[in-house]
């Protein structure tokens, strides 16, 4: 059996997924401890079914420490030329910016030597047990002077961790260092919450596999999740449009999805949603006079840089996107009112009694990212190139335990530089895997029946 868990601030939304059955749902308020809700669910699920596969949308609670600071090491030629330029308060995130002199060109030739006595000259005080992010002009062809300071510091000041701006692919500086310092502000808060869900998974499922949901639409193991949460930031967008595609029985058209505060789209090619390759985000930071940070939130969103992740495009409808558009294949509306549908002109084809986002954490596939920027002389380099990160992106799946035959290439491309540099292509693949083979047939009431409501097996 799968399970899908989307947690919230209030409530925990379970959806299991059986062979032959259609889904089932099951939702927990939260009272008190948020460990010991979540142990309930699990052993609440474990007495139907034995769990082979948990994937966990975490986006609801995953947030920004309020008194996370970070130190920003910059390695470039000079220094901006002016205060403007240094873009430290559009972060939002506290950070505290060192320069270093050093960098690469565009094909990978050092600019400047790296400045090895400035990292070494940095009182220790300000970094021993700190959060680190180490950005480099260049790093996405050349890591190396990102990858010497990264050991410096390890050899001489004992940080509490230290993140690559070179390990997000952009060919925007700005962006791989934001990426870098919001993924850093989500270490402490993802460590706790991974060993939470351990440890309840470890006392009533033990056998089963944990997984956290991706801003993509896939998933990837939870023991990633303490290293880059920022894959799985925004996951809820994604689990909720793939979940409602899955009800509705589609693989590949738009789906629109209506709630009763707004209304959203995406289009799906081969049961996943499309995906751009970075977006502008929303930073969410806990409530430092909270002393409840996991259930009180606060949003603020800005003109700033964008995270540098994959994610599924999912749009707010207007008017003027459906127009001239195909009509979607999928009108689901989550609840009864569809008032939010009708303003667009949009004829509800399904209704859902529960967020399908736990449903969507249920079927999201196993899923690796090969993004590199790589230097090449013709275009057999070029196809030399992409059958390599075809053979690599399908390796790592297979060597998570997945079974070769499953495993499929869902996209692959080869696109040029921005820098404008004819022998610097980026190579971008995605491989994927189901992580259990089942069909799922639509399972939905008729739309004209709104007052039938669904059987809830858990109360």
């Amino acid at each position: 059996m799968n399970v899908g868990l989307c947690l919230g601030p209030q409530t925990i939304t379970a959806a299991c997924m059986r062979v032959g059955s259609p889904p089932t749902f099951s939702v927990l308020n939260i009272a008190g401890d948020y460990s010991r809700a979540l142990a309930s669910m699990l052993k609440k699920l474990s007495r139907v079914n034995a769990i082979d596969n948990i994937i966990l949308d975490v986006s609801g609670i995953l947030q920004q420490s309020p008194r996370l600071a970070v130190t920003s090491i910059r390695i470039a030629p000079r220094k901006p030329l002016d205060h403007h330029n240094e873009r430290r308060e559009e972060y939002l995130v506290p950070n505290t910016v060192i320069y270093v002199c050093g960098g690469h060109n565009s094909l990978g030739g050092e600019l400047v030597q790296l400045d090895e006595s400035a990292v070494r000259n940095i009182p220790q005080g300000s970094l021993s047990r700190k959060h680190v992010t180490v950005s480099a002009v260049g790093a996405l062809i050349n890591p190396e002077h990102e990858q010497r300071v990264e050991q410096l510091l390890w050899d001489i000041a004992g940080p509490a961790s230290v993140v690559l701006a070179s390990s997000f692919t952009s060919t925007s500086f700005r962006d791989r260092e934001y990426t870098a310092i919001v993924n850093t502000g989500l270490l402490e808060a993802a460590d706790q919450l991974s060993s939470d869900i351990s440890d309840a998974a470890r006392l009533h499922a033990s056998e089963a596999r944990l997984f956290f949901a991706t801003n993509d639409g896939g998933c990837l193991p939870l023991r990633r999740l303490p290293l880059v949460p920022v894959f799985g930031l925004q996951s809820r967008e994604a689990t909720t449009l793939g979940g409602a595609a899955h009800l509705a029985g589609v693989t590949d058209g738009r789906v629109v999805v209506g709630f009763d505060d707004k209304v959203c789209l995406a289009d799906f090619a081969d049961a996943l949603p499309v995906v751009r390759e970075r977006w502008k985000s929303k930073v969410r930071l806990a409530d430092s006079t909270d002393a409840l940070p996991l259930v009180r939130e606060r949003w603020r969103s800005f003109e700033g840089p964008h995270l540098a992740t994959s994610h599924a495009n999912v749009l707010p409808v207007t008017a003027s996107l459906l127009s001239g558009s195909p009509a979607p294949r999928a009108v689901v509306q989550v609840g009864i009112t569809s008032a939010r549908l009708e303003q667009f002109g949009l004829s509800v084809t399904h209704y859902v009694d529960h967020d399908p986002a736990a449903l969507g954490a249920a079927t999201a596939p196993l899923s690796y990212w090969y993004d590199q920027y790589v230097t090449v002389r013709n275009a057999r380099d070029i196809e030399k190139a992409l059958a390599d990160a075809q053979r690599l992106a399908t390796a790592r799946l297979v060597a998570s335990g997945t079974n070769p035959s499953i495993v499929r290439v869902s996209d692959s491309r080869v696109m040029g530089s921005t820098y404008g540099e004819s022998q610097v292509v980026r190579i971008r693949v995605r491989a994927t895997a189901p992580l259990a083979e089942i069909r799922l047939e639509p399972q939905l009431r008729a739309p004209n029946l709104p007052e039938k409501a669904g059987v809830n097996p858990w109360n």
